[in-house]
């Protein structure tokens, strides 16, 4: 996409304050109240292309809380840690209202607590930051070994998202409908790609170790040098695709599934040292622990050198249902989602098309 759907995705949330280019290519508007050299109320325009169901992606929750929180923090301090809960699901096709708190301004660090919240919904995230002013210090990171980073699969090599999405509408297991609603999502185009190294089939998962990497990216161009808050928030969107599936890998469930009740309950992000959200980063992802219906992800978020620039967290709900939900029991009355025949030649599963080799698959949780 052009660089216009990067601002879209990095900026969707805080207005002029968020950075140059970021609010404008959101459409969001300007904020209101505030004082002491900041806004204290945003405006966060909905990114329908971002999303996969009628509720608000988490990332998108994440981001516009951050632009929004960046917007008010010292000038020259930058993000080092946010936490947040996800409170209720939100309406995609809503815009969303963020109010900022100024919590704290002393010395070299600064913090923010961010309510949003939905006409008619309440609030929906709550998310509590931490900004420092730049500081030098002892330094050590999970830095992935010299060139282990350059032997990995290519992110070029690989399927994109909207390739993996128009490879799953032509599976013939995956019902109609949604085989149709893969194909519009793919020919709709994207504001972020993400490509799987550690692939396998999607529809009849086999179980595995709960472990899986990832090449993201934005598409386009984000305003800002690297470490900007565009890139800070650009990640907080980015780093909540695929996470909490890794929770499902040792299990076989598929996601989604009409047996599966799924849905982010926090993200944490800590923030070690500058990059750039619209080159590829590689997230490695694994799962330490599940229990009680909600499952724990963690991720290490490298650039393209190797070098560890961010680590996230996320607890999710992972419930499994007998009758798959009423409002999906519903819809597809005795109906499975995926039809039990064999995939296509060439479907995911079946290797070819770009594919790593199976040693290059086999992931190792570093976690």
């Amino acid at each position: 996409m052009a660089a216009g759907g990067a601002a879209r995705l990095a900026g969707a949330g805080a207005g002029a304050g968020a950075g140059a280019g970021a609010g404008a290519g959101a459409g969001a508007g300007a904020g209101a109240g505030g004082g002491g050299g900041g806004r204290e109320e945003f405006w966060g325009a909905p990114v329908p292309e971002g999303v996969m169901s009628p509720r608000t992606f988490g990332g998108e929750f994440v981001a516009q809380a951050l632009l929004a929180a960046a917007a008010t923090a010292p000038a020259g301090f930058a993000c080092h840690s946010l936490n947040c809960y996800f409170l209720r699901p939100g309406d995609s096709g809503s815009g969303t209202r963020y109010r900022v708190e100024r919590v704290r301004d002393r010395g070299t660090f600064a913090t923010r607590a961010v309510t949003g919240s939905q006409e008619g919904g309440g609030a929906v995230i709550t998310l509590l930051c931490s900004f420092q002013a730049p500081e030098e210090g002892l330094r050590h990171g999970r830095d992935l070994p010299a060139g282990a980073a350059a032997r990995l699969p290519q992110p070029e090599g690989l399927r994109s998202l909207g390739e993996s999405y128009a490879w799953h509408a032509r599976d013939p297991r995956v019902l109609p409908g949604f085989r149709a609603y893969l194909s519009g999502r793919a020919a709709q185009g994207f504001v972020a790609d993400f490509r799987y190294i550690d692939d396998g089939d999607r529809v009849r998962p086999e179980k595995r170790a709960p472990c899986q990497r990832v090449w993201m990216r934005a598409e386009g161009r984000l305003a800002g040098p690297p470490g900007a808050a565009d890139h800070q928030a650009c990640l907080g969107w980015l780093s909540d695709f695929a996470l909490l599936d890794t929770t499902l890998l040792p299990h076989g469930v598929p996601a989604p599934s009409p047996k599966l009740q799924q849905a982010s309950l926090n993200h944490s992000i800590y923030f070690h040292a500058p990059f750039r959200a619209d080159e590829w980063l590689l997230h490695e992802m694994a799962s330490p622990a599940a229990a009680g219906g909600r499952g724990l992800a963690m991720g290490l978020v490298y650039d393209r050198a190797g070098r560890h620039v961010a680590t996230v967290v996320q607890e999710g709900l992972i419930r499994l249902t007998h009758d798959g939900g009423k409002k999906i029991h519903r819809a597809l009355k005795h109906r499975k989602l995926f039809e039990a025949v064999q995939p296509p030649g060439g479907a995911p599963g079946e290797g070819g098309g770009g594919r790593p080799s199976a040693d290059e698959r086999k992931p190792s949780p570093r976690l």
